[in-house]
């Protein structure tokens, strides 16, 4: 015959058992929301990369261009603009034709060249970039599309931007 006795400290099995299956059900749950919350953290800095790639090779490309002479689209990925010359204290003269600006897509990276020196990367991780002309009630306008690729995790973040540009200086 068992005997108890009365006042005994300790703990049943029963007790170890359910305290344990509620540890492991709270561990589980933070493991899950902390992996959960690094896949958000990668995707969402993948994602304002590459929003912030194709904003500013955006901006940098129409910057340029738009302080052209002349432009042409010679493929939808391949665009050359004509800027003016500069003179001796270092203002356009735009009358006189200067630097002869290239941009265009090789396999995933913008290019820029400068009349027939070596091409430099712009921009790397870029899925697409297009260029087209439109003629327009104030005169010829250029637009330029660009898809940004970055990857977060397992995941790739597409952003895709694109604008239209004069140029300023424009033979008449």
């Amino acid at each position: 015959m068992m005997r108890h006795k009365i006042g005994r400290r300790g703990v049943t099995l029963t007790e170890i058992m359910t305290v344990s299956a509620l540890f492991v059900t709270l561990l589980t749950g933070l493991v899950s929301t902390g992996m959960s919350a690094g896949t958000e953290y990668s995707n969402g800095t993948a994602k304002m990369m590459a929003d912030d790639q194709a904003s500013l090779m955006l901006q940098k490309m129409v910057r340029e261009i738009r302080n052209g002479v002349r432009a042409t689209v010679t493929s939808p990925t391949d665009f050359t603009v004509v800027l003016p010359a500069v003179n001796a204290q270092g203002d356009y003269d735009r009358y006189v034709a200067g630097t002869r600006v290239r941009y265009f897509l090789l396999g995933n990276k913008i290019m820029r060249q400068e009349n027939s020196a070596a091409s430099t990367t712009l921009a790397r991780n870029i899925r697409e970039v297009a260029f087209a002309a439109e003629t327009t009630t104030s005169g010829l306008r250029y637009r330029i599309s660009l898809t940004s690729r970055q990857q977060g995790g397992k995941n790739f973040k597409d952003t895709t931007l694109s604008t239209t540009v004069s140029l300023r200086n424009e033979e008449e």
